[in-house]
């Protein structure tokens, strides 16, 4: 037996290089940079530096909020003005156009936009059949944006440098697309796709996203159907990337992501890709969103692929007809190589593969025998219910964990420290599955005495088992593809390695009988390396992913999330290694070993080191909040002032804000949204949001009004006839505006003269409008609503004006409130806005 024990030391170190060459293997960008002086020695290719340089000049903008000199003018020049350099050095037989668009529309319902704007260019091809690449421009308040979207947008400027050069035109024509406002409710892409001369040209896109920053740009969505752009990402892509997994997990609403992708698809009916930078994602839409963290060998890589599949799209047959085709299965492996088929094929695939891997090693198991088949049955079915319960033991036991570091109030130890979440989760679960075969062992061992029982060895009984963990992976994807999903694959996969594996053995042990028939568990522990290469460097993807997801989005638990991913990662990289174990004498060392690193993570989560936040500059981790300092006030019906008060908003971002605004402020300065007095009569008790949250507070004692001046507003006209109350009204709208109508007693709304959504709060309808500004922003608009009914009151409607600032420049009278952001720790980030809240009775 010591044999076992120095195999599994030995194999037990291969796991963790494994382990590591996944991780490596997830972030290698193998990819030699191109600089300008030696594009002489690369014609036709993507120059890094340069689109590096233009990086560097749009990331010195500074934060380019929408409606702000720095979006709307300077960095729109800046693109501008490249782009007219690369159409007057275009050789023949190039043609290049350049539309300046600024538009005015309706985005979801109510979202309306004014002059916001759009940089198209129209690289013309033999046909006017056109491929889009999209990126935006614009930021969120306080990031420079440089992942999300500059680096997109200095590529997409290279690219068309490039294709410029060309000595002939390509077969159809390429549109791209500089939009200037994707954050505020991908209006841009909108007012593109529904307004822009060439919109209707386009038969496929291309969209260029960041949740991260560096690293390699992922294939996360696609079609809907048209498996065939799927088909062309695969033949031309030189360093290929992507999981179709990720496309089903964003369409249940799992990772809570909206991009331009989805206005493409939804209005213009188009096919596209849509593909995002995820590294780091602990930077996205903060300070650190900056050049510093881009390298330009992550550059180069993502013009080398986006230059072969934009020429590869723009030549092809299938963009002058698109082929309605059916959804795709895709991946990569190891970044290696990359494997697409239709989602038809896939379950046929997943099918015969889920039947094949259990039939035909439980056939030859029984070594075509009828007095073998109750034993290989038994011994299946025993480890099938292992394994079942094993898993199900292993959820509960994290779910508890997890629920225990909620209740002690330390979730997210992980999150600066990602180790730690493999430390305590997955040894956790790896710990109890291994103790539930072990327990079975044991029962088994007790209860059966029969002779067949005892003479088969435990060598032999764990090879037959191991077929009950082909059971359980072809249950599970049988029932995933029967159910339509499509990630059906990642378990086919495993059970297809299982099934070349037992194969090789049988093949071996039938040419070599008397040394390989003690020396499967070597072949089987070689074969399933590479299941476990393909599912570790999956999961980490998965990791680098969801933990930072958790930093800006609100889960009542975070570490349940985990639990349950630490749990899946165990369950399909350990499945086929744990009943091996049972041939170990020393056990002691793997509980050990596993119950050491759970224990030493645990008292590290306590500590300093599971502090789940920093601003290191190398590794940021930062906490998230909104702030917006603010000014209520009410109007009655002879336009006098009722109600004045000054507040900050606070919104915590993630499950440990509200103890870090705790720990910032005293109880006696921090108020819940609502406990607020204005709650009752005002919508959303006057604050700007779009929906109501426990998780608002303000600060009472803040008196300092904000350095914004106050929407212009103007009672037009008010009148009563023939049942139907008519208010006419203007308003010099600015940046971005929310306007809520609330008819009062006796009154319902009929319509009105722009478009509102409805929402129902505190016994009241409101109806709501927002309103985006891009360049020339402060507009005066004339808006009447028509009410139905005889009002009974001298109220006839409140109407509230709320105009948010997120490009103003502190002055002196926000000394106070830079005081307040001042409290906050260095580790924290903050949405920084002012706003105007400005409520006016109507009335006789």
């Amino acid at each position: 037996m010591w044999k076992a024990e120095i195999l599994s030391a030995f194999f037990f170190g291969v796991i963790i290089g494994l382990s590591f060459l996944s991780h490596y293997f997830l972030h290698r960008l193998d990819t030699d940079v191109h600089y300008i002086s030696q594009e002489e020695n690369h014609p036709g290719s993507f120059i890094a530096e340069r689109a590096y340089q233009n990086l560097k000049i749009l990331n010195d903008f500074g934060p380019k909020v929408v409606g702000s000199e720095a979006n709307e003018i300077i960095a729109s020049n800046y693109i501008l003005n490249h782009l007219n350099e690369i159409k007057n050095n275009a050789t023949n037989p190039n043609d290049i156009q350049i539309d300046q668009q600024i538009a005015s529309g309706v985005n979801f319902v109510s979202m309306i936009y004014i002059n916001l704007q759009n940089i198209v260019v129209r690289l013309q091809g033999e046909t006017n059949h056109a491929v889009m690449l999209n990126c935006h421009f614009d930021s969120v308040p306080g990031s420079p944006g440089a992942s999300d979207n500059i680096v997109n947008c200095a590529t997409m400027i290279e690219l068309l440098r490039v294709l410029s050069k060309n000595s002939r035109r390509q077969r159809h024509t390429i549109i791209f697309l500089f939009n200037g406002s994707e954050e505020q409710d991908l209006q841009a892409a909108h007012a593109f796709i529904t307004q822009n001369q060439w919109r209707n040209e386009v038969r496929a896109y291309i969209n260029l996203e960041s949740t991260g920053s560096d690293g390699r740009e992922i294939l996360f969505r696609t079609g809907p159907k048209h498996d065939w752009l799927v088909r062309m990402y695969r033949e031309s892509v030189p360093r290929p990337f992507g999981h179709s997994v990720a496309e089903e997990l964003m369409a249940s609403g799992v990772i809570p992501m909206m991009t331009d992708f989805e206005i493409f698809r939804d209005y213009g009916e188009i096919p596209g890709l849509d593909f995002a930078y995820i590294k780091d994602g602990w930077r996205w839409h903060t300070r650190y969103d900056s050049i510093d963290y881009l390298s330009k060998e992550s550059i180069q890589r993502t013009g080398n692929n986006v230059l072969a599949l934009l020429k590869k799209v723009a030549n092809s047959d299938e963009l002058q007809n698109p082929p309605e085709g059916t959804y795709a299965i895709y991946y990569d492996f190891l970044g290696l190589f990359f494997v697409s088929y239709t989602a038809s094929a896939g379950a046929v695939f997943n099918y015969i593969i889920a039947v094949l891997a259990f039939v035909i090693p439980f056939i030859i198991q029984t070594k075509f025998k009828l007095k073998n088949l109750g034993f290989v049955t038994f011994e299946t079915l025993m480890s099938f219910v292992t394994i079942v319960i094993a898993t199900v033991l292993a959820a509960l036991t994290c779910w508890g964990m997890a629920n225990l570091m909620n209740v002690l109030d330390n979730t997210m130890s992980w999150y600066n420290t990602t180790f730690l979440s493999i430390g305590i989760y997955c040894s956790l679960a790896l710990l109890i599955q291994i103790l539930t075969y072990h327990l079975f062992q044991l029962l088994t061992n007790c209860c059966l005495k029969t002779k067949k029982y005892k003479e088969a060895s435990k060598r032999h009984r764990v090879k037959i088992s191991l077929n009950g963990v082909n059971l359980f992976w072809s249950v599970i994807t049988i029932t995933l593809t029967a159910m339509g999903f499509r990630f059906g694959y990642i378990t086919m996969i495993l059970l297809f390695i299982s099934l070349c594996t037992f194969l090789l053995i049988y093949a071996l042990s039938w040419c070599l009988s008397k040394t390989t028939s003690q020396s499967w568990v070597v072949v089987h522990l070689f074969g399933h390396s590479f299941a476990y290469l393909f599912m570790c460097y999956m999961m980490f993807q998965v990791q680098e992913l969801f933990i930072p997801i958790a930093g800006r989005i609100f889960y009542s638990n975070p570490d349940v999330l985990v639990a349950l991913i630490s749990v899946f990662w165990m369950t399909i990289t350990m499945s086929y290694f744990v009943p091996l174990t049972l041939l170990i004498k020393y056990r002691i060392v793997i509980y050990s070993v596993l119950g050491g690193c759970f224990v030493v993570c645990i008292i590290l989560a306590f500590t300093t080191v599971g502090f789940p936040y920093s601003d290191d500059q190398t590794n940021p981790r930062l906490q998230r909040f909104r702030t917006i300092h603010l000014k209520r006030s009410e109007y009655n019906t002879n336009n006098n002032l009722i109600y004045s008060a000054n507040n900050v908003l606070l919104y915590p971002w993630d499950r440990n804000g509200l103890r870090t605004l705790k720990n910032t402020f005293s109880s006696d300065e921090l108020v819940f949204l609502s406990n607020d007095e204005r709650c009752s009569d005002l919508y959303m008790c006057g604050f700007p949001h779009y929906r109501f949250d426990d998780r608002f507070l303000t600060l009472a004692t803040h008196n300092t009004p904000p350095n914004i001046a106050p929407t212009n507003f103007t009672l037009i006209s008010r009148s009563t006839s023939n049942g139907i109350t008519r208010i006419e009204f203007g308003l010099q709208l600015k940046t971005l505006t929310m306007i809520s109508i609330t008819p009062m007693d006796g009154l319902t709304f009929r319509n009105s003269s722009i478009a509102v959504r409805s929402n129902y709060e505190n016994g009241r309808h409101h109806f709501i409008a927002w309103f985006t500004f891009g360049i020339n922003r402060f507009e005066t608009l004339k808006i009447s609503v028509d009410f139905e009914g005889t009002p009974t009151s001298n109220i006839w409607a409140k109407i509230g004006v709320v105009t948010i600032d997120s490009t103003f420049d502190q002055g002196p009278q926000e000394i106070g409130y830079k005081n307040i952001m001042e409290r906050f720790h260095d580790y924290t980030f903050s949405y920084v806005q002012q706003a105007d809240s400005t409520f006016y009775q109507i009335g006789s």
